[in-house]
């Protein structure tokens, strides 16, 4: 008979909270693909159910398989090597480093560490601050700052993006306004309504409709049908 390694239950702190989902609009597309690969060391390990509804779920088990139900409040992931199946949620934070979520609408998205990849539909507010992360939804991110290095968002709404740091890539069919005050990064919409450029070296594209720009960095370039 064979025998599986006991594994640590998550810490589940009790707070009532009240869940705020989103419902983002969803489009086509493969972008759930790019994020969803589980390692190696998970392949064939049964996932580890956790009920989220009773406030304050946090998963501490490094390179483990999780499957959360439920109606979740706040969800913190401190390990590492994790992979996270959840539904929509108050408020997600993901520490450690390569850790793999797949979730439903998120109101609050805090992301640290580094080296994640997370699949979404939507989030009212995105917090990336994680070299090497991928954050991907397939709908509206309304309010999104990135900072530190090498962070990636796509999406198919960005409303509201402050991108400070250095090295990050932003994709998105739609936005309305952008402020860059961060150095060599690379943003491209297809239909952006205003950019505030600030820092140096930056890269900015929108390939439809015309866009207001501000440019108070150098060596910018910027490709886009200047408003007015």
């Amino acid at each position: 008979m064979s025998h599986h390694p006991a594994v640590r239950r998550p810490r589940v702190l009790h707070a009532p909270l009240l869940v705020g989902a989103l419902a983002g609009a969803l489009v086509g597309g493969t972008l759930a693909a790019l994020v969803v690969a589980v390692s190696p060391a998970q392949a064939g390990v049964a996932a580890i159910p956790v009920n989220c509804s009773t406030g304050r779920t946090v998963l501490d088990v490094d390179d483990a398989d999780y499957e959360l139900n439920g109606t979740c409040g706040v969800v913190e992931i401190t390990a590492s090597g994790t992979h996270v199946t959840m539904p929509a949620a108050q408020r997600l934070v993901v520490r450690g480093t390569g850790n793999v979520v797949e979730a439903k609408p998120i109101d609050t998205l805090v992301v640290r560490g580094h080296g994640h990849r997370i699949a979404l539909p939507s989030a009212r507010v995105l917090r990336l601050e994680s070299p090497g992360s991928l954050v991907a939804a397939r709908g509206l991110l309304e309010d999104v700052s990135i900072g530190r290095h090498r962070g990636t968002v796509t999406a198919d709404q960005i409303s509201d993006l402050h991108l400070a740091g250095g090295g990050h890539d932003v994709t998105a069919q739609r936005g309305y306004d952008a402020a860059v005050p961060g150095n060599r990064n690379h943003v491209e919409f297809r239909r952006l309504d205003a950019v505030v450029l600030r820092g140096d070296h930056n890269a900015v594209t929108v390939a439809r409709g015309a866009t207001e720009v501000d440019n108070l960095g150098r060596s910018n370039r910027v490709r886009v049908n200047r408003r007015g």
